[in-house]
Parts: structure tokens; sequence; C-alpha cells
């Protein structure tokens, strides 16, 4: 189980930094913790995690890769994705440069699989 993940996780990226080497964008990386927000009396309550943890990428602007990386160095940050639509708390986050580089968070973060 373990290997299919790593095997899926790296056509993923490499997949992933083929298409931005083209557009010339970052693919941003993201472990996520899933969950979704408790509704009491037509308000947002309190963070509810389902139990899966899963990986997802998308090509993003350099700015905005970065800004993300940032807000994570001072607070948690839920995200929603798009192309499966997901929810979660971003648990570690890397941005893949075209040259190849990688920038993460948190600093001691796992470098994602090749």
């Amino acid at each position: 189980m373990i290997c299919s993940k790593t095997l899926l996780s790296s056509v993923l990226i490499l997949t992933a930094l083929v298409g931005s080497a083209v557009a010339k964008t970052d693919v941003m990386v993201v472990y996520l913790e899933e969950g979704d927000w408790e509704m009491n009396n037509k308000e947002f309550k309190k963070w509810i995690t389902v139990g899966r943890m899963s990986l997802h990428h998308q090509p993003t602007d350099h700015e905005d890769c970065v800004d993300l990386l940032d807000r994570l160095k001072n607070t948690s940050v839920i995200l929603t994705l798009r192309n499966p639509t997901v929810t979660g708390r971003v648990i570690h986050a890397y941005c893949i440069l075209p040259t190849g580089s990688i920038m993460k968070w948190p600093a001691d973060a796992p470098t994602p699989p090749e």
C-alpha cells in the first residue's frame, strides 16, 4: 500500500513538473488532513477532521505559492482545492519551481517523493 502511494505521488509530481516547466509556473503540492466545517444555526463553528490524509497538486503562480508558505509560518491554513474537490488542513506544503528547486513548509517536512 505504501509503495503504491509513493509511486502515485511520484507520478503526480513528475507530471506536474513537466507541465510546470512548459507553463513557467510553480507546482503547489500539499498534504491535507481532510475535514469539513461543523455548521450550527447556519454559522460555521468548528473544523472537524474526517481521519483521512491526502496528497494534491496544482499549478500555481510563484507569488501565490510562496504566499501560502508564508501564511503557514504564522497560522494553520485550511484549503479547498478543485479537480477533485477536497477541503483540508495543510500538514505539509511544497512549491516546486520550474527549475526543479523545492521550497517547503515546515522546514523539517520530508522531501516529496521523486
